[in-house]
């Protein structure tokens, strides 16, 4: 079994940082307040894999961190793209799906990935562009041509 507490980071050796929702949205509050960041994107490791949608945690983290300041919020782990929302201006993308990556290469549903194209005015709402990728066989990421018949 997994547990990530025995993985986490210490002094002496490096290791994941378990997402303890009380120090994020601190240190969102840090960065745009004392440290003066014009721009903060929390990227969380979250969600469940293989499953469609966040789960209903991932949302109200999600929109406390756009309360505390962040610009924008990203997700990646479940290793399929998830939904998109707005939350008070700011876009949250739940899940990016794969980009470079061939451990599934059979599988077409986890051979989908998202680029997150973020443009913040400097007035206005930030905007969002998302662009479909698919992996080829080796798990290198092509972008997803449309064409109109």
């Amino acid at each position: 079994e997994f547990y990530m507490e025995d993985y986490a980071v210490s002094d002496e050796r490096a290791g994941n940082n378990p997402l303890v929702v009380d120090d994020l949205l601190a240190d969102i509050a840090l960065a745009r307040g004392e440290l003066d960041c014009d721009i903060v994107i929390p990227f969380l490791h979250w969600g469940e894999e293989g499953e469609p949608a966040p789960r209903a945690d991932q949302r109200a983290t999600a929109r406390r961190c756009i309360e505390a300041g962040a610009s924008a919020v990203i997700g990646c782990h479940p290793h399929v793209t998830q939904s998109v929302e707005t939350h008070a201006g700011a876009p949250i993308v739940y899940s990016l799906g794969n980009f470079v990556f061939d451990y599934f290469a059979g599988d077409p549903e986890v051979n989908v990935g998202w680029v997150a194209i973020l443009e913040f005015p400097v007035e206005g709402p930030t905007a969002l562009e998302i662009v479909p990728v698919r992996m080829d066989p080796a798990g290198v990421p092509e972008p997803v041509v449309v064409t109109a018949e």
